[in-house]
């Protein structure tokens, strides 16, 4: 295996749980706000749920209010999930438990 080679692996599988733990977070929100729209969640809680750093929380947070999963507010900092995150969730999670970039 060539370095560029190893460089590619790496670098898909890191695409790959980014990916993932953008799932793993839209998930959490929807099942912690049962799935309503527009219920609020202290981001902190979902750090614990998950197991994640907040480095990474906050990078999928951004990633997913950027592109209307779920909306980001500052104060708290808390998050609620939209109509976009729920249908994700509700219909395109049967085949495929990631989100792509």
């Amino acid at each position: 295996m060539t370095l560029s080679t190893e460089s590619d692996s790496w670098l898909r599988q890191q695409r790959w749980r980014e990916e993932r733990v953008r799932f793993e977070v839209l998930a959490a929100v929807y099942e912690a706000c049962g799935g309503r729209k527009g219920c609020a969640l202290a981001a902190s809680q979902l750090t614990e749920r998950l197991g994640i750093r907040r480095e990474q929380l906050f990078r999928a947070l951004e990633f997913l209010d950027r592109n209307e999963y779920l909306t980001y507010h500052g104060a708290g900092p808390m998050v609620s999930i939209a109509q976009r995150g729920i249908d994700h969730i509700e219909h395109r999670s049967e085949r495929r438990r990631s989100i792509r970039g």
